[in-house]
């Protein structure tokens, strides 16, 4: 399910549901990805500024459309705060489906994080979840060496140590409690 589509790296997460890929830069790439899949949201894992011409085109493009555009601001190399994952799990919650994430140009790990909340919130085990920060997706080192899956590592360790089946709810109580 991996495709290079208009010099861009593009996966299926969970077919018609998830998507995701580098950030799309040209307009034609964006405009072919919304068809391709037909698009309902995107989201941008990386880092956005508003002014940013490239944001623009993608917030003009996206409501010529009638697709949904968000931004979730996480930073490679750093590890997620408890507000950023409650911020992503809202955004997700608020979007409809089928959602493409962005990462940053040359950044797998942004998009991975994205795909990996989104996962866990439709009550997929943590270890498929984790999955998204694989050699699959260019993330060689795999989720145990990639700092922005820290936190879903810990949230995975901690339904081992109180021996709690994951779902998507308790993922969400857990990313405001602990």
């Amino acid at each position: 399910n991996r495709a290079v589509y208009s010099g861009h790296n593009q996966h299926v997460v969970l077919e018609g549901k998830i998507y995701r890929g580098n950030r799309l830069t040209k307009a034609e790439d964006l405009e072919a990805t919304i068809k391709k899949y037909d698009l309902k949201a995107i989201i941008s894992a990386a880092p956005v500024l508003p002014d940013d011409p490239w944001w623009q085109e993608q917030q003009r493009i996206c409501e010529t459309h009638g697709v949904a555009l968000k931004a979730a601001n996480f930073y490679d190399g750093e590890i997620p705060s408890a507000q950023q994952l409650q911020e992503m799990n809202n955004v997700l919650d608020q979007v409809p489906r089928p959602v493409f994430i962005e990462g940053a140009k040359r950044t797998p790990t942004l998009c991975g994080i994205g795909s990996a909340i989104a996962l866990l919130l439709d009550d997929v085990p943590p270890d498929e979840a984790l999955q998204q920060f694989s050699w699959r997706y260019a993330q060689l080192e795999g989720p145990e060496h990639c700092i922005i899956a820290k936190p879903l590592l810990a949230y995975r360790d901690w339904l081992k140590e109180h021996n709690l089946p994951h779902t998507g709810e308790t993922y969400r109580r857990w990313t405001r409690t602990e």
